[in-house]
């Protein structure tokens, strides 16, 4: 969800650099976010704010909506459940509809993924990202700053929405086995 829906990794990294009064780059916040000095309390006091007051990527709503039209669509984050009824209610405000939003409190996704069934996933963490492609999974990385180094089969990178569209599709016409990467 955070850096594939929405912006929240840059919005979080230079809202804290400006708690910390450092900076804080993307990719700490991204890999390493539990390392961060009171974190925990800054999210306590800011963590609604910090998660759940952007607007989503341009055409985010609308793919995602396109998408659940014809696919089950499971939102794995990493977010904490206390912030649960506030992401659903965003996710209701930017009229984004999905199948299931799930949780991981800071955990892998793989297992997650394996339970439910999941062959495709839209990620934007390289670290999951390798992870989740380690498992078979096929990986749809939205291209950042942070995640530009990852190439390597299962994984796809995107720039937009449009991106993953076409991945989606060229991925669902492959037949079992074939390559679905450019």
């Amino acid at each position: 969800m955070d850096g594939v829906i929405v912006d929240t990794i840059n919005y979080v990294a230079s809202e804290l650099s400006h708690y910390l009064n450092r900076e804080v780059k993307p990719d700490e916040v991204a890999h390493n976010l539990g390392k961060i000095d009171n974190i925990g309390q800054i999210f306590e006091e800011h963590g609604e704010r910090l998660l759940c007051s952007l607007d989503p990527f341009e055409l985010a709503a609308d793919s995602i909506n396109s998408i659940v039209r014809e696919h089950d669509v499971y939102i794995i984050s990493a977010r904490f459940h206390v912030h649960y009824e506030s992401t659903l209610q965003w996710l209701k405000k930017h009229g984004i509809n999905v199948d299931k939003v799930i949780f991981t409190e800071g955990k892998g996704k793989s297992d997650i993924c394996i339970e439910n069934g999941i062959d495709v996933f839209i990620e934007d963490s390289a670290k999951n990202a390798l992870e989740l492609a380690d498992h078979g999974i096929k990986v749809i990385l939205y291209s950042t700053e942070y995640n530009a180094s990852i190439q390597r089969e299962n994984i796809i990178r995107c720039d937009d929405w449009p991106c993953i569209l076409e991945a989606i599709k060229r991925e669902l016409l492959c037949a079992p086995g074939q390559s679905w990467q450019k």
